[in-house]
């Protein structure tokens, strides 16, 4: 005989006791979480931060071998490199960082890496004390990009390595990198970052690696 005393539609009906109730988390495991969570965070955000910055590099250096070969085709073409960047329809462009690309077309048969070593050059605004901020300049002085330029051209800004042997002899393409600043030495911890064409096309990189 079924026991009708067990089913709910009969007053004498008793449900069972529940097993197991829900249990919130307790502060101590909230604060296991939370630890865990700034552990990762530790640990994955300087990787991103990384990866990005390589990115960013490897843009650089893509960007400055398309403008060289851009530079080079011109010569091929005319005869002689471009005064400007804006010759080759690359005023425009900026760098991962945003700033300009500094163009800079040296003198005809200027001594490369076996030449001989002239000493740099300072400009009327500067490399005080070695070092310039290019954006402060621009910021300062209230140039235009071509303005600005015009100013390194004018200056004779060329970049040397660390025995003061010229990068290149034909003409200095580079980044300012992220610090948005520069030293004619590429061997300066400011110029570190910068993203450079050296030897000529030879070399594409890391100043800091070079």
């Amino acid at each position: 005989m079924p026991r009708w005393d067990r089913s709910p539609l009969f007053p004498g009906h008793r449900d069972p006791p529940a097993r197991g109730g829900k249990k919130g988390l307790t502060l101590v495991e909230l604060l296991v979480v939370l630890a865990i969570i700034a552990i990762l965070a530790t640990i994955a955000v300087p990787r991103y931060e990384a990866a990005v910055r390589t990115a960013k590099i490897v843009k650089a250096i893509a960007e400055l071998r398309e403008i060289s070969r851009e530079v080079d085709m011109y010569m091929l073409a005319n005869g002689k490199y471009p005064d400007s960047l804006e010759e080759i329809g690359a005023r425009r462009m900026r760098d991962p960082w945003g700033n300009p690309y500094i163009f800079v077309k040296l003198e005809e048969g200027g001594a490369g890496r076996g030449g001989s070593a002239p000493s740099a050059k300072k400009g009327k605004g500067g490399w005080k004390g070695g070092r310039t901020s290019v954006k402060a300049m621009a910021v300062e002085k209230a140039l235009t990009v071509k303005e600005l330029k015009a100013l390194v051209k004018k200056e004779k800004i060329i970049r040397r390595d660390r025995g003061l042997f010229p990068l290149n002899s034909d003409y200095d393409l580079y980044s300012l990198g992220a610090d948005r600043a520069t030293n004619p030495m590429v061997n300066a911890r400011v110029s570190l970052d910068d993203v450079i064409r050296a030897n000529n096309g030879r070399f594409f990189g890391l100043a800091g690696d070079y």
